[in-house]
């Protein structure tokens, strides 16, 4: 069985710089664009931002290129406190909602998450 790649996506300082008044928001979202090439790719994406407590899944989406967009299928849970907190919510996530056999990826500028 082949199961689908999974990249857990961060927002700031990925798709756009952390203090994004130069860039604008979302001003590398386009370079998402380049990871998608091969439709047949089943690779998914779950939003692990902060974002995801002020913004629905559909208003995320809103915000990616078309075909980035196409591929969100969620947002990581509720918000854990402590050491490599981001690395834990993305785990309890991977845990809990892919399959076993799901590769993923997490796509964060912080190394310390």
């Amino acid at each position: 069985m082949t199961y689908p790649k999974v990249i857990y996506l961060d927002i700031d300082g990925v798709l756009h710089p952390t203090s994004p008044m130069m860039d604008g928001l979302f001003g590398r979202a386009h370079l998402l664009e380049e990871l998608f090439t091969n439709p047949s790719d089943r690779i998914r994406i779950v939003i692990s931002s902060s974002w995801r407590f002020t913004h629905s899944l559909a208003a995320l989406q809103a915000k990616l290129p078309s075909t980035p967009a196409q591929r969100v299928i969620d947002t990581t849970g509720p918000a854990l406190i402590g050491k490599h907190a981001r690395y834990q919510e993305i785990v309890a996530h991977a845990t809990s909602k892919l399959d076993p056999g799901t590769e993923w990826r997490a796509l964060d500028y912080r190394d310390w998450e």
